[in-house]
């Protein structure tokens, strides 16, 4: 397949592509369309699948196959759109780790840059969004 060999693919990009395959058959670049993604999602993921699964599994390599095939000149420009993703969960924070977090942005004031990501180490991963997010920006 020219797709995956015209540059170096992933592994799990190339497992994406290598179950769709069979699946897609001997269809023409042209017979590849949303009807056949719509398709392929109810032949390969459960009925209950989130839209980022069908994003990720279908719908991306399915466009990144047929965008190189374009660039080639076999086909038309993909038309194959993906479902709006869900939201995230809401993350919020208890008052105990809120103030562990003030005490920490105390801590790495006038400290040099290179304290920063250690904090965000030290505090884990949600509260570092925090500390980052909140830094001022030199």
């Amino acid at each position: 397949m020219s797709y995956v060999q015209a540059a170096p693919r992933s592994k799990n990009q190339r497992a994406r592509i290598y179950r769709l395959m069979p699946l897609v058959g001997d269809l023409s670049l042209g017979q590849i369309d949303q009807q056949k993604a719509i398709e392929l999602k109810a032949t390969m993921l459960r009925a209950d699948a989130a839209p980022g699964t069908y994003t990720r599994a279908i719908v991306m390599p399915l466009r990144a196959i047929l965008h190189h095939a374009h660039k080639l000149g076999w086909c038309d420009p993909p038309h194959i759109i993906a479902p709006p993703e869900n939201q995230g969960r809401t993350l919020f924070m208890l008052p105990d780790e809120s103030h562990d977090v003030r005490r920490a942005r105390r801590f790495g004031r006038g400290r040099p840059r290179s304290w920063r990501p250690f904090l965000a180490q030290v505090l884990g991963q949600q509260f570092a969004r925090l500390f980052v997010c909140a830094a001022p920006v030199p």
